[in-house]
């Protein structure tokens, strides 16, 4: 058996080239197997609170959360019942975007020193989106991302934050009364757009259970 060569016959210079091709030949070779990253979809609102936007993916989530809290608080009775002259889809879709509204006013419309989550909360609102993300039916995870669940946490994360450093001279017991009192006292004096074309077009029907 003949030794290892100890050096190469190649010359330096051709050595450098082979090896820079094979490295480029890796790295094709990896860039071409990576999936491609899908398009971020272009930001939809549903509709728009003094100027910020409440996303459409975000609301249809919330959607799903309420119908399902009805359903299963009311049963069948849901679909009979009447609500200030308002069906019951009217009325969940209504209490949805008004919810949303809180949400939105508490985050973007208050003072506060809330930017983000602390590392324990950023963990919670990612747990909380994949036990979500396990319930969704398959027709569900194709309405949306996983990225989308982590954000509707977070965002309830930080309004519950946001509640309770307005309202932290109250007692306990008084204080989602006084956030919601301050809230209304504040919308009254601004403007909900709703995007009809969008609201209209709401079905519901895809989120019963």
């Amino acid at each position: 058996m003949k030794p290892f060569a100890t050096h190469s016959t190649i010359p330096l210079k051709r050595q450098l080239l082979i090896a820079c091709l094979v490295i480029a030949g890796i790295l094709v070779g990896v860039i071409i197997a990576r999936p491609v990253d899908p398009p971020t979809p272009p930001v939809v609102a549903i509709a728009t609170l003094d100027g910020v936007p409440i996303l459409f993916d975000h609301y249809q989530l919330y959607l799903r959360e309420n119908v399902h809290f009805f359903e299963q608080s009311m049963g069948e009775a849901l679909w009979q019942a009447d609500f200030a002259g308002m069906t019951a889809t009217e009325f969940i879709k209504n209490q949805t975007l008004e919810f949303l509204a809180v949400v939105t006013w508490a985050i973007h419309h208050t003072q506060h020193p809330y930017t983000e989550l602390t590392p324990t909360e950023q963990a919670q609102a990612h747990q909380e989106a994949q036990a979500l993300w396990a319930e969704l039916t398959a027709p569900e995870q194709d309405l949306f991302t996983f990225k989308t669940l982590y954000a509707v946490r977070r965002d309830v994360l930080l309004h519950n934050n946001i509640r309770d450093y307005l309202t932290q001279h109250y007692v306990a017991h008084q204080r989602n009364d006084v956030f919601l009192g301050m809230f209304a006292d504040w919308r009254a004096t601004v403007n909900l757009e709703v995007v009809t074309a969008l609201w209209d077009r709401l079905d519901i029907q895809l989120f019963l259970q």
